[in-house]
C-alpha cells in the first residue's frame, strides 16, 4: 500500500517531492478547521518550523484572505495575529507531520506519533486515574498518546506551557470529558499518529 493510499481516507492531496519523497495534506476537522501534512520521511526541527508556518499561511489565505501575516506574542508567548484578534491559531509538529487548527475562538492542538511510551511520563504527568486507566489497557502506547496530545492541547490552549501543570489536567475518554473543562476532538490517523484539539466549554 502507497504512502498516501494508507492515509487517504478524507479530503486530502498528495504531492511529489524530489528524490521520491512524497507529503499529503489532509483535512482533519472542519470546525475548528484543522490540516495536517503528512511525509515520508523525516523532518529536521528546521523543517518542521518552516513547514507548519507555511501550512498556516495557507490557511489564512485561502479562508480569510490574508496575505503576510504579522505576529505579535501574548502574556505566556502564544503568538497571535496582530491585525486580526478574532482570528485564533495553534500549531504542532513532530518528526514526520505538522498540523495547523484555525478558529474563531481560542484554540490548542497536538499531533504525535503513536510510539512506545515512558513510563516515567506517566508517573510525572499522568493523575492516578489516568495511570490507572492506562494500566489496565491492551492499547497503552495509542492510550497515552491520546491521553498526552489532549494535555498539550490545553497547555497551549492559552500558551502557559508545562508551568500550566500537567497533573492539573485530568483526561476522561470513557466520559468525554476535560477537567478544567473544556470541548475538545481526537482523531487516530492511519494507526500511526494522533490529532487532539481543545477549545472554550460552551
Amino acid at each position: 500500500m502507497s504512502f498516501c493510499t494508507k492515509l487517504a481516507k478524507r479530503n486530502y492531496f498528495c504531492y511529489n517531492i524530489s528524490g521520491g519523497d512524497k507529503k499529503m495534506r489532509v483535512k482533519i476537522f472542519e470546525k475548528p478547521l484543522i490540516f495536517a501534512e503528512f511525509f515520508s520521511f523525516k523532518l529536521t526541527k528546521k523543517q518542521q518550523h518552516e513547514i507548519s508556518h507555511k501550512l498556516l499561511e495557507d490557511m489564512l489565505f485561502e479562508n480569510y484572505g490574508i496575505k503576510n501575516p504579522q505576529f505579535e506574542y501574548g502574556e505566556y508567548g502564544k503568538p497571535f495575529l496582530s491585525d486580526y484578534k478574532n482570528i485564533f491559531f495553534s500549531i504542532s509538529h513532530c518528526n514526520k507531520a505538522v498540523c495547523v487548527g484555525i478558529s474563531d475562538e481560542n484554540i490548542g492542538i497536538d499531533i504525535e506519533i503513536i510510539k512506545k511510551h515512558s513510563e516515567n511520563v506517566v508517573k510525572r504527568v499522568f493523575t492516578e486515574k489516568e495511570a490507572s486507566e492506562l494500566a489496565k489497557s491492551t492499547e497503552k502506547d495509542k492510550l497515552f498518546f491520546q491521553l498526552w496530545t489532549l494535555k498539550e492541547s490545553v497547555v497551549k490552549f492559552d500558551g502557559k506551557g508545562i508551568s500550566y501543570g500537567m497533573k492539573n489536567i485530568e483526561i476522561d475518554l470513557k466520559n468525554k470529558k476535560i477537567t478544567p473543562l473544556f470541548d475538545f476532538g481526537q482523531k487516530i490517523i492511519s494507526k500511526n499518529f494522533v490529532i487532539s484539539y481543545v477549545t472554550a466549554k460552551k
